[in-house]
């Protein structure tokens, strides 16, 4: 995060919306890190967001698996609608993913989250089932996701970013290392 602020830095832009996207689940509380230190390190505002955002009310309507996770249904169809010769769908198997109230094992929750090592609950890497998804249902999810972000960045180029106003009572101790 340092080094890319840094180099954000020396480009010499002054203030600008920039987006960071994350395309993998668990790196969620990094982006948000990223974003978080660039917006306070300059004079920018820095936005983080993560592309299945903006597919799930699309995904919802051809879901057939009750979670959403990895390898299931949501990435394997979009991966076949992608890169479809590269699915060898013929080793497709259900996996399991442990479900609490409040915890899931891949961090699908909505209470808590945690990254655990897979090794401990499953041996296929899978979560649910993938033998259920399909390339038709893969474009359904890309699509929703571009026109998604195509819209997120047209609100985002026209937000405003206003002048920083400073509500602090005593002096910002800026120089802590976190």
């Amino acid at each position: 995060a340092e080094d890319g602020i840094r180099d954000y830095k020396v480009t010499g832009v002054q203030t600008c919306a920039l987006p960071i996207l994350n395309g993998h689940g668990s790196n969620g509380p990094l982006i948000d890190l990223v974003a978080r230190k660039t917006t306070l390190a300059t004079d920018s505002l820095c936005f983080a967001c993560s592309y299945p955002s903006f597919l799930w009310e699309k995904f919802e309507e051809v879901r057939e698996s009750e979670v959403a996770a990895h390898a299931d249904e949501f990435e394997t169809s979009l991966y076949l609608h992608l890169a479809g010769d590269r699915v060898q769908m013929d080793k497709a198997e259900k996996g399991d993913d442990r479900m609490g109230r409040y915890v899931s094992s891949d961090s699908t929750s909505s209470f808590i989250r945690f990254n655990d090592y897979w090794g401990r609950w499953t041996q296929l890497g899978v979560h649910v089932d993938p033998t259920v998804a399909t390339a038709e249902k893969g474009r359904i999810i890309f699509e929703a996701a571009v026109e998604g972000l195509v819209d997120a960045t047209d609100e985002l180029r026209d937000w405003p970013i206003e002048k920083r106003a400073d509500m602090h009572e005593h002096p910002v101790q800026k120089h802590i290392r976190w």
